[in-house]
């Protein structure tokens, strides 16, 4: 966006906080429409088996089967990604905005002598610590941020295969006139169903995906205390006084 150069560290970290809940918002709003479209699919599964032989139940089970494999397939299937919060986190990371180390939150006060005189490379100089201090925690919330993308498309394409491997039954129940066909295609719904609930309840509460979500966490909180350190906010505002982003 316009201005981008320009913005300081607190700037940043403000609009990233924003582009964040954000998204949140539009993950719960997703997961709410995901979740209310699983239970009108079961009702209509469960309708189905009850209805037992009367006709077109098969299609019914089928259409629903499809609605329920869309919907598994949709919670597996990533948000497009934030591409502004891309850009804010690149911007972060060139500007060398980090944490303050707790020694180093007491080093003096915030406003020191001979501040105005400083250089953009002193400033930069002394804000290096700050920044290093952030960088583990962004490597290890990318490491786990790509290794549960990977499973998540590994289940994606295995569940591919299970709802093509269903799919022939439901062709076989179309013109069985004993419903054994159909009963056998409902059953086999039903029961890929369940293992998929089971699965992504497990892929949810994995130990990656707890510690993915406890690196957020840590890394969000390292963004708290670098905002309320007054020696590095005094340091970002010199570098935008002094304009040094555009050096």
């Amino acid at each position: 966006m316009p201005g981008d150069d320009a913005l300081t560290c607190e700037q940043i970290f403000q609009q990233g906080m924003a582009e964040s809940q954000k998204d949140q918002q539009a993950r719960s709003q997703r997961n709410a429409g995901l979740k209310a479209q699983g239970e009108a699919t079961g009702a209509l599964v469960t309708g189905a088996m009850l209805a037992g032989g009367m006709g077109g139940t098969g299609q019914v089970a089928q259409a629903a089967a499809e609605a329920e494999a869309d919907r598994q397939m949709a919670m597996l299937t990533p948000p497009p990604p934030n591409l502004r919060m891309q850009h804010l986190k690149l911007l972060y990371a060139q500007k060398h905005c980090g944490t303050v180390a707790p020694a180093a939150a007491a080093d003096g006060p915030a406003v020191r002598a001979g501040d105005e005189a400083m250089t953009c490379e002193q400033i930069a100089a002394e804000l290096a610590p700050y920044a290093q201090q952030m960088v583990p925690n962004i490597q290890a919330l990318g490491s786990t941020d790509q290794q549960l993308y990977a499973q998540g498309r590994q289940m994606q394409q295995q569940r591919r295969a299970e709802h093509a491997a269903v799919l022939p039954l439901a062709d076989a129940g179309a013109v069985d006139p004993t419903g054994a066909s159909k009963r056998a295609y409902e059953m086999a719904v039903i029961a890929q169903t369940a293992k998929e609930r089971s699965e992504n309840e497990a892929f949810t509460n994995s130990p990656l995906a707890q510690e993915n979500r406890a690196q957020s966490a840590r890394l969000a909180a390292q963004g708290q205390q670098m905002q309320a350190n007054g020696r590095v906010q005094r340091l970002m505002q010199l570098a935008q006084e002094k304009h040094c982003s555009k050096r």
